[in-house]
């Protein structure tokens, strides 16, 4: 007497003749291809850095769909049809023949999509490393955590992280993390070793600031990704009225204990101060905090911030460059007139360059509305290099 299938193996046969394993292999292989081209065009277009994840909920919510409705429904010859029960003696005709070649063909092509992209996400990080290679003249700057009782110092650690990975890109031959990388990180509780294997990174620096009425104590440490040993560490313990020498000094801390490690060398990069107005430089860091968020809302507080800024110190190129990032920002997403908002743009960038022509952010900004506003490639390739 024959075994009857056990449950496992109906619900397996059944998910194959409603095409729902089809489905899953089809939407899987579209989900990658998705991914892949939006995490190309985050960066270019400048979208808000909540994108990805929620074009990812987006697929797994539509993937749910989609297994769902494949097991309800089939396309048939005559449209789309509720899938009747087993039908084992009724002949398969020449057009649901043709259908069946179709889904197995798509099913085929989708599972070698796949696999072309796991193997191309899987094989570069295959390769062996040592401390003689380019990997361990890496580094990535994490967000610094906010350990105030109050919880109201988020935009100074932002502005901390930025500082120092400005810092630390000063120097030749060291590979340095952009800030959309490493502060898609924030506030997520990850291993610092896995960590710096998916930003492909030697070393990780993280740090933390605790204030207290007016002083500030600002821990950092350096992390070997490979076995996840400290480098180096240090805190500082300073009145809020002394931020700038905080950051010259751990800035010039980091890079003089990399040069060492890394290149053999013992003298620091300087540092370039923008302002000598505290109040100033902390209305610009809350400026910048509000500016990554890209909302409406927010983005018309750091305008305000920025100006701010300004009303105290007329020469700080960087409030300058804030201002031309805003205008650029809300133009391209259609909240300024296209002609106005890029011209106002253009006018505070090439403000912040004649104060200081050396300031990246202005050259970056001006760039992009050569690029986009006066169609200048060989203007916009100059700024931009």
């Amino acid at each position: 007497m024959p075994r009857r299938p056990n449950k496992i193996s109906q619900l397996w046969q059944e998910l194959k003749r409603r095409k729902v394993t089809r489905v899953i292999t089809v939407y899987a292989a579209a989900a990658f291809v998705i991914l892949e081209l939006v995490s190309i065009i985050v960066d270019p277009l400048n979208l808000p850095e909540w994108t990805l994840p929620l074009i990812i909920v987006l697929l797994c919510i539509g993937f749910v769909l989609a297994i769902i409705l494949s097991w309800i429904y089939d396309i048939t010859p005559d449209g789309i049809e509720k899938t009747g029960p087993v039908q084992p003696d009724r002949e398969i005709t020449g057009k649901e023949s043709s259908r069946l070649k179709s889904w197995k063909y798509a099913s085929y092509a989708s599972f070698a999509v796949i696999l072309a992209l796991v193997v191309f996400h899987i094989l570069p990080r295959n390769k062996p490393s040592s401390p003689d290679t380019d990997l361990a003249k890496s580094i990535a700057v994490l967000p610094f955590e906010d350990m105030s009782s109050e919880q109201d110092q988020e935009y100074f650690c932002d502005g901390m992280a930025e500082e120092i990975i400005n810092s630390l890109a000063q120097l030749d031959s060291l590979k340095v993390i952009a800030r959309t990388s490493t502060f898609a990180f924030k506030d997520r509780p990850e291993d610092i070793r896995e960590i710096g294997k998916i930003l492909d990174v030697g070393t990780v620096l993280e740090g933390s600031i605790q204030k207290v009425g007016n002083r500030l104590r600002i821990t950092a440490q350096l992390i070997n990704v490979e076995d996840g040993s400290h480098l180096w560490s240090d805190s500082y313990d300073r009145e809020m009225e002394d931020v700038f020498a905080i950051q010259d000094e751990i800035s010039n801390a980091i890079v003089e204990n990399l040069k060492i490690r890394l290149f053999g060398m013992n003298n620091a990069a300087s540092v370039h101060r923008q302002t000598q107005n505290v109040e100033a430089y902390n209305l610009y860091l809350k400026g910048r905090f509000f500016w990554h968020r890209r909302t409406v809302e927010d983005l018309l507080k750091s305008k305000d911030l920025f100006q701010q800024a300004l009303d105290l110190d007329s020469s700080y190129a960087l409030a300058y460059a804030g201002l031309a990032d805003v205008y650029f920002i809300m133009t391209w997403w259609n909240y300024f007139p296209r002609e106005e908002g890029f011209e106002l743009a253009k006018a505070y960038a090439f403000k912040a360059l004649a104060i200081n022509d050396k300031l990246a952010e202005a050259h970056a900004t001006l760039g992009g509305i050569l690029t986009w506003y006066d169609w200048d490639w060989e203007g916009a390739e100059r700024e931009l290099k």
